[in-house]
């Protein structure tokens, strides 16, 4: 309240964005208009900042990236926005410090009004907490070993995150042979999407363009698959399911940065997560098998666009079948004969993604 009293004196303006918050009487929240906020220079910088210095912003403005809150138990786990730029200071860079220790005093002063922002957990179709306290230490276990070991690989990331969740979740390493096995699974799988959707051209299995950026925020990721993803995944499934997610994310991002020419971000990390989450589960799940909950056929199919009413019927009416057990990789390949048919099928069965459930295909590597 503070300060929206100091910006109110200094631009009358504002109040006509100024909205009263739901919450609490005294609280104000700003409207945002064309998409950016009433303070966004013409440079992208906050002119708050700029002209009367950081502590003057409003609380969430002093708090961001931290714009997320999820209480846990008795923890309270802050999510980072995608969308910030966030990079290592160099002198005499014109960009704004982020300092943690200024975040953390914030939250630490600002306890009370951050625990009303924070959310539950997302639960599952059953109830079960997505994210609970022993999955925090695991996550925290995660991202320290990315920051501690600057070589570590995607394939290593992605076989060390399949073990622990084979094994209770342990957060330790896998002995040396699970571990090479798991790696070799990992480029076995990747390479199997790309196969699919005839993205070779695009990807480079031994030099994945974006794995240190991808790896930096993986486990933001699986903060955004609990809650984002439908309820219908169970919790403990979806959890199992993380480090092919992460593989799918790569995959996308790989193809992205060669289709544009130009470096993947956290902007196009962010846009993945946003705009094709529900794809993404869908490429983490070729080698199991579909099949449709309760919802009769006619719900299923949602208008196809006509170049491919053909081939999404018929990847629905397998899917549908009572004695169907072929993957979903089997399924879009003998239904779809093209990268563009299959791309587009997977994107239209994606917004039927809440109608599947998937069980394990059985022994053996089903996608090669």
């Amino acid at each position: 309240m503070a300060e929206h009293t100091f910006l109110s004196e200094r631009y009358p303006s504002l109040a006509l964005f100024t909205l009263n918050a739901a919450r609490s009487a005294q609280d104000r929240l700003l409207a945002v208009v064309n998409h950016d906020c009433f303070f966004l220079g013409d440079s992208g910088q906050c002119k708050i900042h700029t002209q009367y210095g950081r502590q003057r912003k409003p609380l969430f403005c002093r708090l961001f990236p931290a714009v997320r809150f999820i209480r846990v138990g008795e923890r309270l786990a802050v999510d980072l926005h995608e969308l910030c730029p966030i990079r290592p200071f160099h002198a005499g860079s014109e960009d704004f410090v982020l300092r943690h220790a200024e975040l953390r005093d914030d939250l630490h002063a600002e306890l009370e009004t951050v625990l009303a922002l924070a959310e539950p957990p997302a639960t599952d179709e059953a109830g079960v907490p997505r994210l609970d306290p022993a999955r925090l230490d695991y996550e925290a276990w995660l991202r320290d070993l990315v920051q501690a070991e600057p070589q570590l690989g995607l394939f290593e990331y992605c076989a060390i995150d399949a073990w622990n969740a084979q094994h209770g979740w342990p957060a330790a390493r896998p002995p040396s042979a699970e571990l090479e096995r798991g790696r070799q699974e990992a480029r076995v799988r990747l390479r199997a999407m790309a196969t699919l959707l005839s993205c070779e051209d695009e990807l480079a299995v031994d030099h994945i363009a974006c794995e240190r950026l991808l790896l930096a925020l993986a486990p933001r990721v699986r903060l955004a698959l609990a809650s984002r993803l439908t309820p219908s995944l169970g919790s403990a499934e979806l959890w199992q399911l993380a480090h092919r997610m992460v593989l799918a994310l790569a995959l996308y991002l790989e193809v992205v940065a060669a289709t544009a020419g130009s470096a993947v971000t956290t902007s196009t990390v962010s846009h993945a997560l946003k705009g094709s989450l529900l794809l993404l589960s869908l490429l983490a799940q070729l080698d199991r098998v579909p099949a449709f909950g309760s919802s009769p056929l006619h719900a299923a199919v949602l208008a196809p666009p006509a170049a491919i009413e053909h081939e999404l019927l018929a990847v629905v009416e397998q899917i549908h079948g009572p004695t169907q057990s072929a993957t979903l990789a089997q399924i879009v390949s003998a239904a779809s004969s093209s990268r563009l048919t299959r791309s587009r099928v997977l994107r239209n069965l994606a917004e039927l993604f809440s109608y599947l459930r998937f069980t394990d295909a059985g022994e053996g590597e089903p996608i090669r």
